[in-house]
């Protein structure tokens, strides 16, 4: 059997609805045991790796009868969830620009050129980076965007890319020379510790954007989800 246009139309809304009454069951169980039941979170892929998981752990620390649900994806993916009603809450990075869904910057995240620390020993001029192979996320990842307007911006044009589902994948590869990418600050700490990445000096190169929590826009949210964003709040700000 194969549905008719109107059938295919229909089953949309049939599935949103479904997951969103299951999400209003999850609701108002919390409203009844303020810390039981299950919170439904998706991340991007920065924020997923390097700020949401430690939040979680406290968040789980205080409450130990709670249940999070934690998905990772690209930024498109994420407002997807939160957008079909699979998540109470999503944390990418950028904006989103989705008109039924909320976002609210809770901090700003600066994306830095890394490289093997053979390439670090001079300045480099935009022009210079064309011959290196650049590293980057799928499409999909808000990070990819931002690069791509970036290069713009500086005059560079690579010639060689490779696109990468993973952060530490992204690091693996840079590490082991004739590569760049642009990564969150965030996300290098412990490699330029142990000296296998560091940060390349580039005439012009400046890329930031704010790490946002998007929610939807007309739907209260659970005490669960409204405890968890203040301590991700809390967590951003300290």
């Amino acid at each position: 059997f194969q549905l008719t246009p109107a059938g295919q139309f229909l089953a949309g809304y049939v599935a949103r609805a479904g997951a969103l009454l299951d999400q209003a069951e999850r609701g108002v169980r919390a409203l009844v045991e303020a810390d039981v039941g299950t919170l439904r979170l998706a991340a991007s892929g920065t924020p997923g790796t390097y700020l949401v998981p430690r939040v979680v752990r406290r968040f789980v620390e205080r409450r130990p009868y709670a249940d999070v649900v934690f998905q990772l994806g690209t930024s498109a993916e994420t407002l997807d969830s939160v957008e079909h009603h699979e998540v109470e809450l999503g944390i990418i990075g950028g904006l989103g620009g989705r008109s039924d869904l909320d976002a609210e910057p809770i901090l700003d995240d600066e994306l830095v050129l890394v490289a093997a620390p053979a390439l670090g020993r001079s300045r480099l001029r935009p022009g210079q980076l064309d011959d290196l192979l650049w590293v980057h996320r799928e499409e999909g990842s808000a990070t990819r965007v931002a690069l791509e307007a970036a290069l713009r911006a500086i005059g560079a044009a690579p010639r060689r890319r490779l696109a990468l589902p993973s952060w530490e994948a992204i690091k693996l590869v840079v590490a082991e020379g004739d590569a760049v990418a642009a990564v969150s600050r965030m996300a290098i700490a412990v490699e330029q510790a142990a000296g296998t990445l560091i940060q390349l000096q580039v005439k012009g190169w400046r890329l930031g954007r704010p790490i946002s929590v998007v929610r939807h826009a007309d739907l209260p949210l659970s005490p669960l989800a409204v405890a968890f964003l203040t301590e991700l709040q809390q967590h951003a700000i300290g």
